[in-house]
């Protein structure tokens, strides 16, 4: 597998070197060195490299500032396809806008722009979900977040201001649904905004369950254990469900999985028979995967996240269409499932994020039960 992980790295690498050769040969017009000559070979194909390079990490702001240069320069070449036999087109004027790729570049810096006033803008997206589950006139208002990412968009104060003004909609239960901290969380943080969430007011208290990033297994000298984070949020009041199901007054189970990477965990039927299907069943799992199957189980209602909607548009899309995640972003109904996937209260790795809002979600499920 990592063998596989540093292969993709370097066709990537070799993909975008190759591509910058290209553009920075045409760049370099434009201070008289011809496209044939060794000089312009030379000098494109050093900084075609060090562009490339920039790739590594996939998962890095690196890749994202490479990724956003080869999108500038991909806009501004198919102006100047369009342009280019015009009377416009021949001008000095645009001669020098091409070959400095200063059309994307402006294009591009207004969307990067744009992502990083998306990715500190947090706002409440509210759902109404129907069940026969529940007596007419009974309801339930449930507060979920997931993906914070801890410290990339806010650190625990602004999170305490966040879960302050959630917490005027008077709640039922709060659910966190994973990754609210990563690899790159102190432990200090870690613990203050374990003392936010476990500080917010409902009825039925406040659930978690791990997402792939909360055990820290994607650096060598993590700053706490998995085990550590659990003990600190069960000791701060917050209930963690590892394929667990937690039976919550008469109408109520919330079943708790495991991240979908675990290969050890509990088959979704299992969890659900110990849930009881009169009951309302609230799933919480990480990641929006193996819908069908919970629809079967006779889940009622599964909150997930994971995706970030994508963070950078057109990723959650293209995602989706291959198939990579069953479901990028909102609410669908599988049979008598319904699905919420949020977009998550932040993203992860950089500061940007243009396909989707950063939220927080609150869901009012309503009985209809005569």
């Amino acid at each position: 597998m990592r063998w596989n992980f540093y292969l993709l790295n370097a066709c990537l690498i070799a993909a975008a070197a190759f591509c910058f050769y290209f553009v920075y040969r045409r760049f370099f017009e434009l201070f008289g060195l011809k496209k044939g000559s060794w000089g312009s070979r030379a000098l494109s194909g050093a900084a075609g490299l060090a562009s490339g390079l920039m790739i590594w990490p996939v998962y890095g702001f690196g890749a994202v500032a490479a990724l956003c240069l080869l999108a500038a320069c991909g806009i501004t070449m198919l102006l100047h396809l369009l342009l280019y036999r015009s009377r416009w087109g021949k001008s000095r004027c645009w001669y020098v806008l091409s070959h400095s790729y200063l059309p994307g570049l402006v294009l591009v810096g207004m969307m990067l722009g744009y992502g990083y006033y998306n990715m500190h803008h947090i706002i409440e997206k509210d759902y109404t979900v129907y069940s026969s589950k529940l007596e007419a006139g009974q309801s339930l208002r449930i507060l979920a977040i997931t993906d914070l990412h801890l410290g990339v968009n806010m650190d625990a104060a602004r999170l305490k201001e966040i879960c302050d003004e959630a917490e005027k909609q008077v709640l039922d239960l709060v659910v966190l649904g994973g990754d609210i901290f990563d690899e790159s969380t102190s432990r200090a943080e870690m613990e203050r905004a374990a003392a936010v969430l476990g500080g917010i007011n409902s009825t039925y208290g406040t659930f978690y369950v791990f997402g792939n990033h909360d055990p820290n297994l994607y650096r060598q000298d993590p700053s706490y254990t998995s085990g550590e984070l659990r003990d600190t949020l069960l000791n701060n009041g917050i209930m963690v469900l590892e394929d667990e199901v937690m039976v919550v007054g008469a109408d109520l189970a919330v079943i708790g999985r495991k991240d979908a990477g675990r290969m050890d965990r509990t088959e979704i039927g299992e969890l659900a028979a110990q849930a009881e299907n009169d009951r309302f069943i609230l799933l919480l799992d990480h990641q929006p995967v193996g819908l069908e199957a919970n629809a079967a189980a006779g889940i009622d209602l599964q909150v997930s996240g994971h995706t970030h909607g994508g963070q950078m548009w057109p990723t959650g899309p293209v995602m989706e269409f291959f198939g990579v995640n069953e479901m990028n972003y909102g609410i669908r109904k599988i049979n008598n499932l319904q699905v919420i996937v949020s977009s998550g209260i932040a993203g992860w790795g950089y500061p940007l994020k243009t396909g989707a809002p950063c939220e927080y979600i609150i869901i009012d499920v309503m009985g209809t039960s005569s």
